[in-house]
């Protein structure tokens, strides 16, 4: 039977949980009340305080690489951490030459790698290497000379490496937080979209069988494999040189591979980061009823290295205050702001709001208003006698988004001419 972990719930039961409170976090299913609340238990402001927690929960969890990368550092334990390394990475080769670049080769690089549990062989030695240095031993990365043949090191490439979902949760813990949330177990339930996986790939057969085979260009891959050049770590500990092989999973702590009976290895070439290319991504949109006309919302620029491993959320900032959001209805919001925002827990404000973007505020036909609507446009003094030159009004009604309209109005005179001079005083809705 499956270990379910300390809150008596399967994989699938947990994530739902998680769901469902970032549902109730969302100011959805707040009451007002719960901003002012405060208990014995208070966590602080919902709900930032319950996130924070969730946070330190979640980096407990055998999935989340950074959260154990850390503890075990802080623990100074070199087996442990070997253990850590060879046996939750999935290793990540080349799509042309499989791993003819294990030596030296990076791809997305070590922090993207903590963030997904995909590396490169060097990748993972690197961690390694990271971890041991910064709990206090000396250790160096180096190249291992094996009798490794293709078809074992593409049966260990190609072995699923898939660490459980199993963060410390007490039902107390959980009660707290449904608690703080106001979320009644049962409600808000969250729809779990099943064998995702599967469907996509129908999806995306279904999708090639419709080009043209003239367009389609097969690839294939050339498996290389040099093996007399494994990264490996070397480290000391009292003096006494101990060796960390994290390739071949097979291979106990404290070991070089078995086929290195020699114990020969050499010394590693420099270890290069990623190319830090420049990522440019441009939001636009298009009118229903202007279609051919694109409008550019906004438009940001990142660096690779900040992208990798952490997400980019497109948002429609309501323009509202979060105590505002819990008492108005969704027919209030009648403008938005949209936003490029970078999400990296492990990173503070300033560096968030820094590489954070923010276009201009639009109405729901995406008009920009501050380009549009000018509230000063009319004078707020009237011109001496221009309300009596008015004899009639010129009405147009242009659909906007459902169900509104948008009504222009033109004061004219009796021979036709738009009467200037008008003050805002001179109207009322």
């Amino acid at each position: 039977m499956k270990n379910q972990g300390t809150t008596g719930l399967d994989d699938q039961s947990r994530r739902e949980f998680f769901r469902q409170l970032v549902l109730g976090g969302t100011g959805v299913f707040l009451s007002p009340l719960l901003l002012q609340s405060c208990s014995g238990e208070d966590l602080g402001r919902p709900p930032f305080g319950v996130w924070q927690d969730m946070i330190k929960v979640l980096e407990q969890s055998p999935d989340h690489f950074i959260g154990r990368r850390n503890t075990l550092v802080a623990l100074k334990d070199p087996a442990a951490m070997t253990d850590f390394v060879r046996e939750s990475f999935q290793i990540l080769p080349w799509q042309s030459d499989f791993l003819h670049h294990a030596p030296y080769g990076t791809i997305y690089g070590k922090q993207m790698a903590l963030r997904c549990g995909l590396a490169t062989p060097r990748e993972k030695a690197e961690i390694l290497k990271d971890m041991l240095v910064e709990a206090g031993f000396e250790a160096k990365v180096v190249m291992e000379e094996t009798e490794i043949t293709v078809d074992e090191a593409k049966a260990i490439v190609y072995q699923k490496y898939s660490p459980d979902f199993d963060p410390p949760i007490s039902k107390k813990k959980m009660r707290q937080w449904q608690k703080a949330l106001d979320v009644v177990e049962g409600e808000q339930r969250v729809t779990v979209i099943l064998d995702f996986i599967a469907n996509s790939e129908a999806l995306a057969n279904d999708l090639l069988s419709k080009i043209d085979e003239k367009y389609i260009r097969d690839v294939s891959v050339n498996f290389r494999f040099n093996k007399a050049a494994v990264p490996t770590v070397v480290f000391y500990e009292e003096g006494v040189e101990k060796y960390a092989h994290i390739f071949d999973p097979k291979v106990p702590s404290g070991e070089l591979h078995p086929t290195n009976q020699k114990q020969a290895f050499n010394n590693a070439g420099e270890y290069k980061e990623p190319k830090d290319e420049d990522i440019t991504i441009t939001l636009s949109c298009r009118n229903a009823l202007d279609h051919w006309n694109e409008t550019e919302l906004l438009s940001g620029t990142w660096k690779l290295s900040e992208l990798l491993g952490n997400q980019l959320q497109v948002q429609f900032l309501n323009n509202m205050s979060f105590e505002e959001q819990a008492v108005k209805t969704i027919s209030q919001i009648s403008s938005f702001t949209p936003c490029l925002a970078l999400q990296d827990v492990y990173k503070d404000a300033t560096y968030l709001e820094k590489r954070s973007f923010l276009g201009e505020p639009i109405t729901l036909e995406g008009v920009k208003i501050l380009e549009n609507y000018n509230p000063d446009s009319l004078p707020a003094d009237e011109e001496p006698g221009a309300v009596a030159k008015v004899q009639s009004f010129e009405g147009t009604v242009l659909p906007q988004a459902f169900p509104k309209v948008r009504l222009e109005l033109s004061p004219k005179d009796a021979q036709g001419n738009i009467v200037e001079g008008l003050s805002i005083g001179n109207f009322e809705i």
